[in-house]
């Protein structure tokens, strides 16, 4: 079967399923009244994802561009996102749109590219209470692209979490997952660097809550593999901080670090309802 079938099914699958609410238990209300810490670091979560009235605002910063991952230091990039959600994930869909700055200067990173930018989409549906499917496009709209970012990236995808415990201490209390199947930025290196958008290939991650307020994960993009650990330092302020080394499997490293801020226009909205998760890191991801 085409991925173009797959993500077809899946899109009405969604859409079927958005005509039932998903209504979580009180317990779970009470376990997820903290903020989750970034589970992923490159790849995208549809995890409480799409709510109205949430938005995140976050800058990614990474020591080396992959476009040119042999200047080391001579070469640091930045990006800035702000996401904003538009739907609710539990009655209906949640719809989530990402509008991304990827060129800050001429001179770092990609090469003459101040100005840069794009926007994403993303719905999702909650099946379960624990479960969350959906789909997605990196790069659907995109404003004076350079080549490597004219590549749009379509994806299918599953996220949701494990209890691990009974209890509710917070050390090792849940894992956390994100699997999905697509293409651009999931291929391999080759692939993408070439401008060839041919093949979808595999990508995910598991996060495993070690604190409170922090998550340690591992993931895996299509094409690299990435280490890394995310913390919400504050308890009421939902500042999300995330550092790890990417490209484990290439002779030269890449260090990330990624910063958000997050919060939600309308609370009261949600009030007895399913709280949005705080940090969506795929949407300040390096690039």
């Amino acid at each position: 079967m085409k991925i173009q079938h797959t993500i077809l099914i899946l899109f009405f699958t969604i859409k079927l399923l958005g005509q039932q609410e998903v209504r979580p238990d009180i317990e779970h209300v009470i376990r997820f009244s903290n903020p989750i810490p970034a589970t992923t670091a490159g790849t995208p979560s549809v995890f409480e994802s799409g709510y109205l009235g949430y938005v995140n605002c976050g800058l990614a910063f990474q020591h080396s561009s992959k476009l040119n991952p042999y200047r080391n230091w001579e070469n640091p990039d930045f990006n800035l996102a702000t996401y904003v959600g538009l739907g609710n994930p539990h009655k209906w869909l949640g719809i989530g749109v990402s509008f991304n700055l990827l060129g800050l200067s001429n001179e770092n990173g990609a090469e003459d590219n101040f100005g840069e930018s794009s926007i994403d989409f993303q719905l999702s549906r909650a099946i379960t209470k624990d479960i969350h499917i959906g789909i997605g496009v990196f790069n659907a709209i995109q404003v004076n692209p350079t080549p490597i970012n004219t590549l749009r990236t379509y994806y299918v995808q599953a996220s949701g979490r494990i209890q691990l415990k009974e209890r509710n201490d917070d050390f090792l209390d849940y894992l956390y997952f994100n699997v999905g199947l697509g293409n651009g930025k999931f291929q391999e290196r080759e692939s993408f660097l070439s401008l060839k958008n041919e093949n979808f290939k595999f990508y995910g991650s598991f996060a495993v809550q070690v604190l409170a307020r922090t998550n340690c994960l591992i993931e895996w993009t299509g094409s690299e593999l990435a280490l890394a650990a995310s913390v919400i330092p504050f308890r009421k302020l939902n500042f999300n901080f995330m550092t790890g080394i990417t490209d484990l499997n290439f002779r030269k490293k890449r260090w990330i670090i990624v910063t958000g801020y997050s919060f939600l226009l309308n609370k009261k909205k949600y009030l007895g309802t399913m709280n949005p998760k705080t940090i969506s890191t795929y949407l300040i991801s390096p690039q």
